[in-house]
């Protein structure tokens, strides 16, 4: 109910990973299980929305992907009704998605550096085997070689989040 007060009233709304699925959620999309869970370094493809490419909608330049971070267990399988889909990747085909001029979300993690993300790995190696979220040896292996194998570019997005942050009203409203 937050969320969709929130979004009424205009408040600027950055979701990211869980946030990215529970404003989706709440404002009508659709979220399921994404098995198995996805943590990786991941090539995003931006998509032509509006009428433009994503990347001038969202004030990011000329880019067509962006290399970005990701761990996840479930994912936006429908967006809120009105919103543009902006991204997706291979695995994931609502990467990132606006909805009006208010909300922005994507699935993937620009806040992680890959120094975070190797000691996720690790964490997730010393869960039980029956857990959802362990990772076994060779999917860890696996993961610290993906990892290690180029850089995040993460920065535009962080970029695109405080400048929709700093947009919101300063004054406080009870939601």
């Amino acid at each position: 109910e937050v969320i969709r007060r929130a979004h009424e009233l205009g408040k600027a709304l950055v979701g990211i990973c869980f946030g990215h699925q529970i404003i989706a959620h709440a404002l009508g999309g659709t979220v399921s299980p994404r098995p198995p869970f996805n943590f990786t370094l991941d090539t995003i493809q931006l998509l032509p929305a509006a009428g433009e490419p994503a990347a001038a909608h969202l004030g990011l330049g000329s880019a067509s992907t962006l290399q970005l971070y990701k761990a996840h267990g479930f994912q936006v399988t429908e967006p809120p009704p009105g919103a543009l889909v902006l991204a997706e990747s291979e695995r994931t085909p609502v990467e990132m998605y606006s909805l009006q001029a208010n909300v922005f979300c994507c699935q993937s993690h620009p806040e992680f550096t890959k120094e975070v993300m190797l000691a996720i790995v690790e964490n997730l190696k010393a869960l039980e085997e029956d857990s959802p979220s362990h990772m076994s040896a060779a999917r860890a292996e696996e993961a610290v070689r993906r990892l290690d194998a180029a850089d995040a570019s993460p920065e535009p997005l962080r970029a695109l989040a405080r400048s929709l942050l700093a947009r919101a009203p300063s004054t406080t409203t009870h939601l």
